[in-house]
């Protein structure tokens, strides 16, 4: 929480969660989008780092983490109740729509 001075004296005002920086690791890890185990490990890791060394806000990785855990979900949902593809052999989960 940073002081603000003004002309009635001074206030308090909270930091508001900005964008993510674009030099920190998660950002590279992230941005081009997660697609094994290791990948994800290690966006976390770059997260856990990045938040330690202040280049992102709590707010920033509480919704990073957040959005890791809906992915992780979706993994877990597709492969107990995934219908497996006979040509490429991977597990597949309608979420909504139809055939």
């Amino acid at each position: 929480m940073a002081r603000i001075a003004t002309k009635n004296g001074l206030r308090d005002e909270t930091k508001k969660a900005g964008p993510i920086d674009a030099t920190s690791k998660a950002y590279h890890s992230a941005r081009n989008g997660i697609q094994s185990s290791e990948q994800f490990a290690q966006c976390m890791s770059d997260l856990i780092a990045d938040l330690a060394t202040g280049k992102i806000t709590p707010e920033v990785s509480n919704a990073m983490v957040n959005a890791g855990g809906k992915l992780l979900k979706v993994v877990e949902m597709a492969h107990r109740y995934g219908v497996v593809n006979q040509r490429t052999q991977e597990r597949s989960l309608r979420l909504a729509g139809k055939d």
